[in-house]
């Protein structure tokens, strides 16, 4: 699974040996040099090439929900990291932004250098719901943001957007409509340990996965289960191998986990 096939290109390589006429309740599976006999009936929706089974009772997906962050599908232009402010406004190239329409971003790699970024945010909330704006409506509230979005309407038109998404708002919004309380948030690779960090209800990040809880534990307690290493050797087995001794899992691997 570390054996890199193509020069600069992440792509993971798996070989079949298959025997015609040959049925058996078992196969070897051969990774890294390493040999395991594994019985066929362990192999579900997603291979996990172990013969052990989960048998904790709890599942994460029915305590907490696990959801990718927004796309904007062009963030060059909605996340400002190269900025000067005073009260009012976030100066960005030859423009000013006001501030009561952007809000604090963050991205797993962002936390871990202490790196600090903001996000143009087009949207509003109104008793916790999701709420647009019309072209008309955000010019006029915020028309040195709508000057600033506007001289990149081009590349924001360019853009795979929902049919429904407005020219300045973000690519796709599912995210958002429960974005908007505390959450956790945890990168889709996994290296060496398992990092995990706690946003507040303002910040819309925008790369990784976010976590918000449902009902009996709560975030403090998601984030015990996270951080333990049953988990990080979960992740080991159920991911993808990348680079190193890196995986990459999903939304779904998390929800899956039984702790």
């Amino acid at each position: 699974s570390n054996l890199q096939v193509f020069e600069k290109i992440l792509v993971k390589s798996s070989i079949f040996q298959l025997r015609k006429n040959n049925i058996s309740e078992t196969f070897l599976y051969i990774n890294n040099g390493t040999e395991k006999t594994l019985q066929k009936n362990i192999l579900n929706d997603k291979w996990i090439f172990e013969n052990k089974e989960e048998v904790n009772a709890r599942r994460f997906g029915d305590y907490f929900e696990v959801s990718h962050v927004v796309a904007t599908l062009n963030n060059s232009v909605f996340v400002l990291n190269d900025y000067t402010e005073d009260d009012t406004y976030y100066y960005v190239e030859n423009y000013r932004i006001e501030k009561s329409c952007v809000k604090p971003t963050a991205t797993p790699r962002s936390l871990r250098y202490g790196h600090e970024e903001k996000i143009i945010f087009p949207y509003y909330y109104e008793n916790n719901l999701l709420c647009h704006y019309s072209d008309k409506e955000f010019s006029e509230l915020f028309p040195e943001a709508y000057a600033y979005l506007l001289s990149k309407k081009t590349s924001l038109y360019l853009r795979k957007a929902d049919k429904n998404a407005l020219w300045f708002e973000y690519g796709r919004s599912q995210a958002l409509s429960k974005i908007n309380k505390e959450k956790l948030l945890i990168s889709t690779v996994i290296t060496d340990e398992v990092p995990v960090y706690r946003l507040s209800n303002e910040c819309i990040p925008y790369a990784g996965m976010y976590i918000t809880a449902k009902n009996e534990l709560s975030l403090e307690d998601a984030n015990l289960i996270l951080r333990d290493n049953r988990f990080l050797e979960y992740t080991k087995r159920v991911g993808i191998s990348i680079t190193g001794s890196s995986v990459r899992i999903t939304s779904k691997d998390i929800v899956e986990y039984r702790f």
